[in-house]
């Protein structure tokens, strides 16, 4: 059958991972469509349409499962190497099914705003039963408080999917339920909440992290249920320093890079990776992270005179900061860790790690 979608580039790059974005009950595709442009760079991309959905061929779907052998299906076929199910509410529910009906094709897998069961409140099931209009109205009353146009495009996509289509989604997320088979997730997974989810709130998300052995989890302050249209730039970043991270370290050189590349602070970034449980490896003053040694910063015989005025100007209670030592360095031409050693050399603590990890 027919699935459309859109990419975020014109070929495949065999170097790099496939994002497959699955979208929620009554949306499309176009809810994706900051992710699959700002991670082009990062992943090859690509936001499908449902059957029934968007741009899609008409399919009678009545379950979750039947979603997942579905984008199965289109995944075998259009063969994007090291795909990444990464689903949204009911497309959450799918990537879940993907995990443990499909694992072997996976590396990787993110879920955001979702569950392992998916609840509807029976009201909002009667409501898109009886009077599907009222539903929609009610989506735009619950969010016209929010700036920015999101609300308009959700809108859009809502009105474009059938009423009986929205009606078999609520009914296929109401009877899902896969509580107990999380332990057959075997896949390193990203879970993403968001702060005022009240649809899958973050005891959901706290769930699949307790329960899913190679979970990690990020969290979104200020957002709702709908995260990539209300917050799309910090879910797009946390998606970033998800796919740079390996074996769940993240280098201080490639933090700094983030955080100038997303506009983002060194420090933000820091407590991100903090609240993932990413560790953070290499300091460039030599100060913790390396492997066996832990820190490599070394005494030395002899410090250039010009450099040991200038840390000497920035001590304050007998220590320098990371920000000076940085300054200095960049001053002077000279490595970061030759700023360390020279520290090392006099005695002096580096303090206040620009990323939080001292």
């Amino acid at each position: 059958m027919k699935i459309a979608y859109s990419k975020g580039q014109t070929t495949f790059d065999n170097n790099k991972p496939t994002i497959i974005f699955i979208h929620g009950s009554g949306c499309s595709k176009n809810i994706w469509s900051y992710q699959i442009n700002s991670l082009a760079g990062y992943a090859n991309t690509i936001a499908i349409d449902l059957p029934s959905h968007g741009e899609s061929m008409i399919q009678n779907i009545n379950s979750i499962s039947e979603y997942a052998k579905v984008v199965f299906d289109f995944i075998n076929e259009i063969n994007p190497p090291n795909p990444i199910p990464c689903g949204f509410s009911m497309g959450g529910a799918i990537t879940l099914e993907l995990l443990i009906n499909y694992r072997d094709l996976f590396k990787f897998g993110i879920l955001v705003c979702t569950g392992a069961k998916l609840k509807v409140f029976p009201q909002i099931i009667d409501l898109v039963q009886k009077d599907y209009n009222s539903y929609i109205e009610m989506i735009r009353l619950t969010y016209n408080k929010n700036e920015g146009n999101w609300v308009d495009k959700l809108i859009d996509d809502i009105k474009n999917c059938r009423q009986d289509v929205v009606f078999n989604d609520f009914k296929a997320c109401d009877a899902f339920d896969i509580r107990d088979k999380l332990n057959l997730i075997n896949t390193p997974v990203l879970i993403i909440t968001a702060e005022n989810d009240i649809l899958t709130p973050k005891k959901y998300g706290e769930f699949l992290e307790k329960n899913i052995e190679n979970a990690k989890r990020a969290h979104i302050m200020d957002s709702g249920h709908f995260v990539s249209l209300e917050k799309p730039a910090s879910l797009t970043n946390i998606i970033k320093i998800f796919l740079c991270s390996k074996n769940n370290e993240l280098s201080c050189a490639e933090v700094f890079r983030l955080s100038e590349e997303l506009g983002v602070s060194a420090i933000d970034i820091g407590k991100q990776l903090d609240f993932m449980k990413i560790k953070i490896t290499n300091c460039s003053l030599g100060l913790f992270g390396y492997k066996p040694e832990k820190k490599i910063v070394k005494k030395g015989d002899y410090i250039d005179p010009e450099i040991k005025e200038a840390i000497a100007s920035k001590i304050i209670n007998s220590k320098i900061s990371c920000q000076s030592a940085w300054e200095i360095a960049m001053r002077f031409k000279i490595p970061k860790l030759s700023v360390g050693n020279a520290c090392e050399t006099l005695g002096l603590r580096i303090s206040n790690c620009q990323i939080g990890a001292f």
